[in-house]
């Protein structure tokens, strides 16, 4: 949902607010936390497995 808020003054100094809501859904979608942590601890195993190797070489 996306909300708009407008104040507009009337003649008598006061103002009015109006709220409107628009059920437009966004074209993205954000993901949810548990595939984010879930993506980070791949990209990090995967970045370390050569550096595990490479350590592993060196010390032969």
């Amino acid at each position: 949902m996306i909300y708009h808020v407008t104040r507009e003054s009337n003649c008598s100094g006061g103002t009015h607010s109006h709220i409107t809501v628009s059920d437009d859904t966004p074209a993205y979608s954000v993901p949810e936390l548990p595939s984010i942590i879930l993506v980070s601890i791949a990209l990090i195993s995967l970045a370390g497995v050569p550096l595990i190797n490479s350590r592993r070489s060196a010390e032969k």
